[in-house]
């Protein structure tokens, strides 16, 4: 299991507010969902080159 699995979106919250400064969080969030979004678009696309991945991250 990959941490972005174990790590349901109340544990993150704790995290941010026990781990991160308050002026970041929005930027952590936005991290944490992109690489949600990739993880999910890997799994269902694993045949997918790695330029089609590095695009979404350009999204």
């Amino acid at each position: 299991m990959t941490f972005m699995n174990a790590c349901t979106q109340e544990g993150f919250d704790r995290f941010l507010k026990s781990s991160i400064a308050p002026s970041v969080h929005n930027k952590a969030r936005d991290v944490r969902n992109r690489m949600v979004a990739c993880q999910n678009l890997a799994t269902q696309n694993a045949s997918l080159s790695n330029h089609r991945v590095a695009q979404s991250w350009g999204e």
